[in-house]
């Protein structure tokens, strides 16, 4: 059940992050890293239940068996699944607005920079041609 519940997790993480990627063509939303997040959890967070939900339903419905480690395998997974859902719409969507956040400032802080060794570099070719 450990390959299965990784497929799963990565599947989740995908949609998530196709949804991000898709919300970078709305204007409005890549100004507000919120609201664009909003945007984007509603998007994602819906075709992930729906995914998770018949995956667990169908796991759910191995418990019925009368083997009793066929229903056993059955409700882990189910468990497995359900958690698995929480972890990604909670820790992993928290991991994409840190990352966020810490690119825009990194981005700023590159152009800052960039800026600043372009500023020099001019100043340094004024002074060979003044030369």
């Amino acid at each position: 059940s450990t390959f299965v519940i990784q497929g799963i997790a990565a599947d989740d993480i995908f949609v998530f992050i196709d949804a991000w990627n898709q919300s970078q063509e709305h204007d409005v939303l890549v100004e507000d890293v919120e609201r664009r997040f909003a945007w984007v959890y509603r998007r994602a967070a819906k075709a992930m239940f729906i995914t998770t939900f018949t995956t667990f339903s169908a796991f759910l419905a191995t418990a019925l068996s009368e083997i009793v480690p066929i229903a056993a395998f059955g409700i882990f997974s189910a468990c497995l699944i359900a958690s698995n859902y929480l972890l990604v719409i909670t820790s992993f969507t928290g991991m994409v607005i840190l990352r966020e956040k810490l690119m825009v400032k990194y981005r700023a802080w590159k152009t800052k920079k960039t800026g600043d060794l372009q500023g020099e570099e001019k100043e340094s070719k004024t002074k060979r041609t003044n030369s």
